[in-house]
């Protein structure tokens, strides 16, 4: 575990590194200031872009993802599926998810979010999004964060994962991982989370202190992010109906950077 002081304060807006030149990748950067989400920069759920419908038992609803009020708003509701999806697992429980038409390799991402507050994962993170008939030799994800917000023994814990999924002639499963107790709950008010990534390093912030860091040994990969919530029964155990429902896991913005003096760092990839 790496502890950073679990120094409280503000939520800190603190935009990239002050070393090195900077600017704004647009198609990774929302204020989420409309009341419709952009379908130029955001896809509802991995289908049809990659044919994951959630970990059950909840499951990806179109409708549980909405902008308002300047926020993205992922909410988990008590509704059952279509019945295609009751043979598979899935019931109870609808949730969002939010992933980016654009892949990025390398920069700094920032998000002011507030996790929902209840027995449900919400998550920052990135990702190979692909089509079952697409599928990637090398699959890498980072986990900005993934937080349970209801009363129990992580509602002060932010965990935050480095996977490793397969790579030619690597289809072996390896992570390295951080679990940070916050100040605070993180589901009382909103903080600001951010990723700095570069060919070498891995670096995440939570009110501008440094959590964590990795070697960058092989996420050398473009990826998409994504914003969702899942149940985790394994994990989290599964919340029950009387939780409070319904839930939303709230994301003021999110800003990103790359750093264009780095011949390391390339252009965003065109969207799917």
């Amino acid at each position: 575990m790496i502890d950073a002081g679990n120094a409280a304060g503000p939520p800190v807006e603190s935009g990239p590194p002050s070393e090195g030149k900077w600017e704004p990748i647009p198609e990774l950067t929302d204020e989420f200031s409309g009341t419709s989400l952009n379908a130029e920069k955001w896809s509802r759920g991995f289908s049809p872009d990659w044919p994951w419908l959630g970990r059950q038992p909840s499951w990806f609803c179109d409708s549980s993802v909405q902008v308002k009020d300047g926020k993205l708003q992922l909410i988990a509701r008590l509704e059952e599926p279509p019945e295609e999806l009751k043979s598979k697992g899935y019931h109870t429980f609808a949730v969002g998810a939010v992933i980016s038409k654009t892949k990025v390799l390398y920069g700094y991402f920032e998000v002011k979010a507030k996790p929902m507050d209840v027995r449900i994962c919400s998550a920052f993170w990135f990702t190979n999004v692909c089509t079952d008939k697409d599928k990637p030799e090398s699959l890498r994800e980072i986990d900005v964060f993934e937080i349970c917000g209801g009363p129990g023994p992580y509602e002060r814990t932010l965990f935050n994962t480095i996977h490793h999924w397969k790579s030619p002639g690597d289809d072996k499963h390896w992570k390295m991982s951080t679990e940070w107790k916050t100040p605070t709950r993180p589901t009382r008010d909103y903080h600001v989370y951010g990723l700095e990534w570069s060919k070498t390093e891995i670096k995440c912030y939570y009110d501008g202190h440094l959590f964590a860091t990795y070697p960058n040994t092989i996420w050398h990969t473009p990826l998409n992010m994504v914003f969702d919530n899942e149940i985790n029964p394994d994990w989290f155990g599964v919340p029950k109906t009387t939780d409070g429902f319904p839930a939303t896991f709230n994301i003021e913005y999110v800003r990103a950077w790359r750093r264009v003096d780095d011949p390391a760092a390339p252009p965003v990839a065109p969207p799917l």
